[in-house]
């Protein structure tokens, strides 16, 4: 065994004559090695006679054992990277007992590309004989190269409307060595909405042997669509109102993510008064990603509230009937801190010389022309001034007598309110005091004597400028002191002839009234009557009782 020759046994027989065993001699001799092939035997049988006789056959050596093959051990190893297999290179090697080397073939060359997988080599190991023999080892290629995914560019949208996001389409690709189409899944689908803001997707793709590999890119998604915001509607409110929009309202908002609450801003415009004003209220609302939007609401303030009026009391005075003693009215306002307050009079009863009702009517306006009117009712009654004419200095009653002798009208101190009554006189004929010769006092009737009457006053006007003047003087007794030149009244002649004045000789007014109060009764001519009551009116024109 493992040599390439046999050792080869034969038998060569040879018979003579006479030699019963005659010599063989062989070349080569049995039992020697014989070579790989053909080998040519001689052999010569010799007798004992020297004689000689040869013959040849051939023997064959045939090479009947096969190489001997080596295999390397099953082999495991990572594909190449960017194909689906490996380029491996393995090493067989063979010995054989004649052929030097061997002819080895594999059925997967060594050096060459195996598939991702397990691959059965085979290899033979052939001698010159023709013998052969094989052996096989397992290369195995396993997939360890992950897929190639390739994610878009990050991507930067606006929110769908109405939506607090938008929809987005994407497209990933996966490329693998092996697999044509690899899966490939994400952590959001394309075409799936996404929240406003910023998303991360990762992708991943993973062939048939389970490899995997991601990317990642994002998504941005912005909102920038504005709340809406509806105004509440314009309105018209008094000053008093409040312009707060718990009274005025609040707009309505809506936002496709979440609006923060609207805020406002006025803008005053004055009006024709500082009362009434127009607000400009801008209403702004934001959402959370800061988009705006505004409208406008219209506030009109008005004012068409009057001032508030506070009047005096009514009140019943002597002589003053001035704001000084009759109170003066008051008056607040919702927005003029400083309403006008006045007053108008209006006598509604009587005459206001020694009594009468006057209606005062206190009006209040403020700056916005509102205004609001009440009556205030003043009563002047100088009776008590006449009474006080009607009594001395000690506090006695002092009744006043006009005219003389016989034909006298005594007033006294209880009856003032008579004269009250008969004053103003109604303009009438000019006469005498009445009825002659007879001495009247006044009762609580209050008729004076004969004297005519035209609704309870007198209408001798000589009558009544002599009670006016008697009156006049005491209570003011120093103006009977003044000479008739120094009140600038002309004296007719007719008058002085009839009071034996002169030229040279001035009577005071004292002595003009005890002269008309003596004149009273008396019988006087039209001319005489005339002048008298001239002087008279001139005397008594300017002044009154409550002087």
């Amino acid at each position: 065994q493992d040599l390439c020759s046999a050792v080869v046994t034969f038998n060569v027989r040879a018979t003579d004559n006479c030699t019963a065993n005659p010599s063989i001699v062989s070349t080569p001799a049995s039992g020697t090695a014989f070579p790989l092939g053909f080998t040519t035997v001689r052999s010569k049988a010799k007798d004992n006679a020297g004689n000689i006789a040869d013959c040849v056959f051939t023997i064959e050596v045939e090479d009947g054992q096969a190489p001997s093959i080596t295999c390397p051990a099953n082999k495991t190893v990572s594909n190449n990277p960017g194909i689906c297999g490996a380029r491996v290179s393995f090493s067989v090697s063979a010995a054989d007992n004649c052929t030097a080397n061997p002819t080895i073939t594999s059925n997967h060359a060594t050096g060459s590309v195996f598939p991702v997988g397990a691959t059965v080599v085979t290899s033979i190991a052939t001698d010159d004989a023709g013998k052969s023999a094989d052996c096989s080892f397992t290369i195995t290629v396993n997939d360890e190269e992950p897929p190639v995914v390739t994610c878009p560019a990050s991507i930067r949208v606006r929110n769908d409307l109405g939506v607090c996001g938008a929809k987005v389409s994407f497209t990933t690709t996966a490329t693998d060595n092996c697999t044509t189409n690899p899966t490939i899944t994400s952590t959001h689908a394309s075409g799936s909405e996404f929240p406003v803001g910023v998303t991360t997707v990762t992708s991943t793709g993973k062939d048939e042997f389970d490899n995997e590999s991601d990317c990642s890119f994002t998504v941005t998604v912005r909102d920038q669509e504005p709340p809406s915001i509806s105004c509440p509607p314009n309105i018209t409110i008094n000053i008093e109102d409040s312009t707060d929009p718990s009274n005025t309202g609040t707009p309505t908002v809506g936002d496709n993510c979440s609006a923060n609450p609207p805020s406002h801003r006025d803008r005053r415009i004055n009006g024709s008064c500082n009362s009434e004003f127009t607000l400009n209220r801008n209403w702004r609302v934001t959402d959370i990603h800061s988009n705006a939007n505004g409208c406008v609401q219209i506030i009109q303030v008005i004012d068409v509230t009057p001032p508030v009026l506070t009047l005096p009391d009514n009140i019943t005075v002597t002589c003053d009937t001035t704001t000084a003693a009759t109170g003066v009215a008051t008056a607040t306002d919702n927005g003029d801190p400083n309403p006008v307050v006045g007053y108008s009079d209006e006598v509604v009863e009587g005459d206001c010389t020694l009594k009468c009702v006057i209606n005062r009517t206190w009006t209040a306006t403020d700056e916005c022309g509102n205004s609001n009117s009440k009556i205030q009712k003043i009563t002047k009654d100088v009776t008590p001034k006449v009474n006080e004419a009607l009594t001395d200095n000690n506090g006695n009653p002092a009744p006043l007598v006009l005219g003389f002798s016989q034909t006298t009208l005594t007033i006294n101190r209880g009856d003032a309110g008579c004269i009250v009554r008969w004053l103003p006189y109604v303009e009438g004929s000019v006469e005498g005091l009445l009825p002659r010769d007879r001495n009247v006092t006044v009762t609580g009737d209050c008729l004076p004597g004969g004297n005519k009457m035209q609704n309870g006053r007198i209408t001798n006007p000589m009558l009544g400028e002599a009670l006016l003047l008697n009156l006049y003087l005491r209570l003011n007794p120093e103006f009977g002191e003044k000479k008739l030149s120094d009140i600038e009244c002309v004296i007719p002649p007719i008058v002085k002839q009839l009071f034996n004045m002169d030229h040279d000789q001035e009577a005071d007014i004292n002595e003009f009234r005890d002269r008309v109060n003596d004149a009273l009764p008396s019988n006087l001519s039209p001319v005489q009557v005339n002048g008298l009551l001239e002087v008279l009116r001139c005397i008594t024109g300017p002044i009154e009782l409550c002087d």
